[in-house]
């Protein structure tokens, strides 16, 4: 998405993220407060709410699209660094 001021990116989901399709999505992780409690969000997001922090110019990805788990398990599953670097370029995110 053009026009992004903030791009987190991860290596893959884990496997909770995975399993429910939200970024940060176990319990207890503490990514949502954080991002929140230092200015990034003008509240604590919850992890299904994700697609509203579009609205804020912050998007989400992932450099492995088909693996989750741990890094040294999904990254058995390939990795298009090609692909991710293309969009990048076309988004051109303040900040990744």
């Amino acid at each position: 998405m053009p026009g992004l001021r903030a791009l987190f990116c991860g290596i893959n989901p884990g496997l909770y993220s995975g399993y429910t399709g939200y970024h940060f999505a176990r319990p207890g992780n503490r990514f949502w407060r954080t991002i929140h409690e230092v200015g990034i969000t003008p509240r604590r997001y919850e992890p299904h709410e994700f697609p509203e922090l579009l609205k804020l110019g912050i998007g989400f990805t992932d450099v492995c699209k088909l693996g989750a788990g741990m890094d040294h398990q999904a990254l058995k599953s390939p990795v298009d660094i090609a692909a991710f670097r293309d969009k990048m370029l076309r988004y051109r995110p303040d900040t990744i």
